[in-house]
């Protein structure tokens, strides 16, 4: 009796200074004791013992990358979206996808993904915990312009948002309102642009159209040159005609010295043709006249 007294006694002492350790003295309040079972006083050691359990995900889910294909024909821009993440939490959970964006098609592995739309932003239903592999398909129309067309591309919440945007036109100038372009390239009439882009933004993409024609390179001006000479032989006089070929690969002038044997007061007529002998084509004319000045 006095060993249950005793138990009994050093249970409400130490239930006392437990209970006093945990709430501090009031100054204006003497201290109390609160007298407990055993049972209840095993379970509340056994509680006080066990270590804290861990605390849950802070996100139901993450999307650690975003993989975008744009291509613009006609009127308006296509594009596929390539989205890896993870699930954190057991369960369905609500995955951000993007915003102001039509989307017309996604799917995990083949299969149809069941989406929720709010507003203009669109999430996905998907179990969790465990890795995901998510391909959307989406649409935008173009804006435009008088010398300019452009389209908004949606960017999803990722860690990582990288893009190719191919565009028509062999020369377009391409631009970003957020983001940077790491590579450009042109290929059968059409411009392709590498970009690394704001994840969860909305990004506009323009372009203008530059002149493609080409400069042609200067080259010197170079001639070739056939000369045919006829020689007529007669009982009062000789008669010869000269006929000079001349081709030359490009525009200039030429100048030439035509050293002609002249009889004293006799005449002649010089014709310059071009692209054949025919009335049409001379270029210009002389009369030559050569006489014997006087001796003074």
């Amino acid at each position: 009796m006095a060993t249950i007294r005793a138990l009994a006694f050093g249970l409400v002492f130490v239930a006392c200074a437990h209970t006093a350790a945990a709430q501090p003295l009031r100054p204006t309040e003497p201290p109390r004791g609160v007298t407990v079972p055993l049972a209840e006083y095993n379970r509340l050691i056994d509680l006080a013992s066990r270590p804290p359990e861990p605390a849950g995900p802070p996100v139901a889910a993450i999307l650690a990358g975003a993989e975008l294909r744009v291509r613009v024909e006609r009127d308006a821009a296509r594009g596929v979206v390539n989205l890896t993440g993870d699930v954190l939490r057991a369960g369905v959970s609500r995955v951000a996808l993007m915003s102001g964006a039509t989307l017309l098609e996604a799917n995990v592995a083949g299969r149809p993904v069941p989406l929720v739309a709010d507003g203009q932003a669109h999430a996905a239903l998907l179990p969790g915990p465990g890795r995901f592999s998510l391909s959307l398909e989406w649409g935008a129309p173009l804006r435009l312009a008088p010398g300019r067309a452009s389209f908004i591309v949606p960017v999803p919440p990722s860690g990582s948002a990288r893009a190719t945007i191919d565009v028509p036109g062999d020369q377009a100038d391409v631009h970003l309102s957020a983001g940077l372009i790491t590579g450009r390239t042109t290929t059968a009439g059409r411009t392709i642009v590498e970009a690394t882009l704001d994840p969860g933004s909305s990004t506009e993409v323009w372009w203008s159209m530059r002149d493609s024609a080409t400069v042609a390179a200067v080259k010197d001006v170079r001639a070739l040159a056939e000369i045919m000479t006829l020689v007529t032989l007669d009982e009062a006089d000789v008669r010869m005609v000269a006929l000079i070929d001349v081709s030359v690969n490009g525009r200039g002038q030429i100048e030439t010295d035509l050293p002609l044997v002249m009889s004293p007061n006799s005449a002649y007529h010089v014709n310059v043709y071009a692209n054949g002998q025919q009335l049409d084509n001379v270029v210009t004319c002389a009369n030559l006249k050569f006489q014997m000045a006087p001796p003074r």
